[in-house]
């Protein structure tokens, strides 16, 4: 009696190795950004970082930021208002108090480091963009109301 034999299998011949990854130079590096309030300064710094032009002190570059918070506020209150919305989005007015505050705060910190800088508490820079907000509003009324009479 025969036997059904099967035939035997034979292993798989291995797969080719992968053909090595093509050699590529690395992107270049971007140049950084020359960011200054002093024209032709040539200071260059990090986007996400608050740099201090020459001569500028800590206590200005505080000042700066608060009146940079007042103008986006008003930028804010403005566009609102264009669009018919009846106040600026809670979303909106988040995200400028977040940068300006971050600016000053850095300021602040920055003046401790240096002597003679001028500390403030964190209520009293809560309070000083508190107050930069409520100036932005007197402003943005009378700006309205020069609009609405002329």
């Amino acid at each position: 009696m025969q036997q059904n034999r099967r035939p035997k299998e034979f292993p798989k011949p291995p797969a080719p190795a992968p053909a090595p990854a093509p050699v590529t130079k690395p992107a270049p590096t971007p140049p950084k950004a020359k960011v200054s309030s002093v024209p032709n300064s040539g200071q260059v710094r990090n986007p996400n970082s608050v740099a201090l032009p020459t001569g500028q002190s800590h206590e200005s570059m505080f000042r700066g930021a608060v009146e940079k918070h007042k103008l986006d506020t008003v930028k804010l209150l403005t566009e609102s208002a264009a669009k018919g919305e009846k106040s600026v989005s809670i979303a909106a007015i988040g995200k400028a108090r977040k940068v300006n505050i971050a600016m000053m705060r850095h300021a602040n910190d920055m003046a401790l480091k240096q002597r003679g800088g001028k500390h403030r508490t964190e209520q009293e820079i809560t309070a000083a963009l508190s107050k930069a907000e409520n100036d932005a509003v007197q402003l943005y009324i009378v700006e309205a109301r020069k609009k609405q009479s002329s």
